[in-house]
């Protein structure tokens, strides 16, 4: 524990380094800082109890972990940062967190892209194709759910209706085989449960291809 403790302090300051360095504004741009963060986050990896994930130790240096993904910019070079995400999934690959950052930065690089012109919609499938990788490997399925429709959403803003009919499918597979204790629901599980639902037949309307689907969710609000 004491090694860990050691990385930890040595990416703090890595981080309060590379914040003064870039005026405060949270990024990382400058390759060679991103590599060495990189190379202390596995070895953060490599001292998690996987045993034992809910300790803290191990959700701090996953918060870590992950904030580091979110601070890395590359600019312009989406390709690379793309490449950056995939190097981070070999990586940290079996923490469910991080892949969810993973998604969500992806997301956002499409996003991104999308705003350059049509020249960038070749790189929005691939963000795209990152994703459908990625979040079937992420075990709670609501999680998944929600994951699905916003990368759904991304597609839908990029035209790409037959990835968003995809993602929509895989969406609603996932709402089907959730499985729901009474016992252990919450006023929190079901709030969120419930958004979930409403995000997907809003997504539904606009996919008409797929209206034949809109009764399963009708059947399951029954």
């Amino acid at each position: 524990m004491l090694i860990m403790w050691n990385i930890e302090e040595l990416f703090a300051v890595w981080y309060i380094s590379s914040n003064y360095m870039f005026g405060r504004n949270g990024y990382l741009r400058d390759p060679t800082i991103i590599q060495l963060l990189f190379e202390i986050t596995q070895s953060l990896h490599y001292g998690l109890d996987f045993a034992n994930m809910k300790d803290d130790d191990n959700q701090q240096a996953t918060r870590l972990i992950s904030r580091f993904i979110q601070m890395v910019d590359y600019g312009g070079a989406v390709e690379q940062h793309l490449t950056f995400l995939v190097e981070c999934r070999g990586a940290f690959g079996s923490i469910n967190e991080i892949k969810e950052t993973l998604v969500h930065s992806s997301n956002f690089l499409a996003t991104k892209a999308l705003k350059d012109g049509e020249k960038h919609l070749s790189f929005v499938k691939s963000c795209l194709a990152f994703c459908e990788v990625t979040i079937p490997s992420i075990s709670a399925q609501i999680r998944q759910l929600n994951l699905y429709l916003e990368t759904a959403e991304v597609a839908l803003i990029g035209g790409l209706v037959s990835h968003s009919d995809g993602l929509i499918v895989s969406a609603i597979s996932c709402l089907e085989s959730a499985h729901f204790t009474d016992g252990s629901r919450t006023s929190i599980d079901v709030d969120v449960i419930l958004s979930s639902i409403h995000k997907l037949c809003g997504l539904l309307v606009m996919v008409p291809g797929l209206l034949n689907l809109s009764f399963f969710v009708c059947h399951f609000l029954l």
